[in-house]
């Protein structure tokens, strides 16, 4: 996650836009718990997935979870150009699968038909096709609009995986490549992204999220939601927030209270 990367500099103070922070987790804490727990206990072998085992138990009606819920977990949505992904109702790639780099949705199909997953062709990262290269008619103007496009794709999943708290080195398989293969600083900026700041902008929405949520919810619950500890969620919120444990750990108590009188709606 991002919490590895450094500090921010500058606490931050509750989010003025919906932007500014994971909104669609408001109210919906439980929802994102029950599903980052169906995707851990995924087995590796399962390629995709769908919610309808644990549909009934969301709050939301069908279909109308937010996808960066189920982002969080690392899983996307599943590419429907490769062979084999457009089966029965599954439409997330999960991220725990052994070979989820087969399924990136940073495919581009070439003008040729060949689904492109890498720049060139090679044997320690095979193409969605393995050893299938550009037919007899594809020509070179083709080729290279295929690889402009792969490297637009890939600029698009590296900011919205950092946009949901992932690390450069979390993305590989989302991006196409093994894991004995390392996404790193100079792979971003050859797609012209400024990876310190990336990393910075998604640490401060999650630190938003974090200082909103502590007014309903406890360090432990929010730190599951990013794959952390309660410490971990306590640092964040005393170091690069500007809210008071003590307080919001008050409101907590206050809302829970039966005779707690919660805020009337403004017009």
């Amino acid at each position: 996650m991002v919490f590895k990367t450094q500090k921010l500099d500058e606490p931050v103070s509750f989010p003025k836009n919906d932007s500014d922070w994971h909104s669609w987790l408001l109210g919906h804490v439980e929802d994102a718990l029950l599903v980052r727990e169906y995707v851990e206990n995924l087995p590796k072998t399962a390629a995709t997935f769908g919610l309808g085992p644990i549909e009934d138990e969301l709050s939301f009606r069908r279909g109308n979870l937010p996808n960066g819920i189920v982002k969080l977990t690392g899983a996307w949505l599943k590419p429907d150009e490769l062979t084999g992904c457009n089966r029965g109702a599954s439409k997330w790639v999960n991220p725990n699968f052994v070979h989820a780099q087969h399924y990136s949705d940073a495919v581009t199909i070439c003008e040729c038909g060949v689904p492109i997953l890498r720049e060139f062709f090679g044997d320690k990262e095979k193409q969605p096709a393995h050893h299938q290269d550009h037919n007899d008619n594809c020509c070179k103007i083709y080729r290279q609009r295929s690889r402009v496009q792969l490297m637009e794709n890939k600029r698009e999943i590296v900011k919205d995986a950092a946009y949901h708290g992932h690390a450069l080195i979390q993305m590989n398989e989302r991006l196409g490549y093994s894991d004995n293969y390392h996404f790193k600083t100079d792979r971003a900026a050859e797609l012209g992204i400024d990876a310190h700041k990336l990393r910075q902008d998604a640490r401060a929405k999650i630190a938003r999220t974090i200082l909103v949520l502590s007014r309903d919810h406890s360090s432990r619950t929010i730190g599951k939601l990013y794959g952390i500890g309660k410490s971990a969620t306590n640092r964040i919120l005393k170091r690069e927030t500007v809210g008071n444990g003590r307080t919001l750990w008050k409101a907590r108590r206050r809302k829970k209270s039966p005779n707690y009188d919660y805020p009337k709606p403004t017009a």
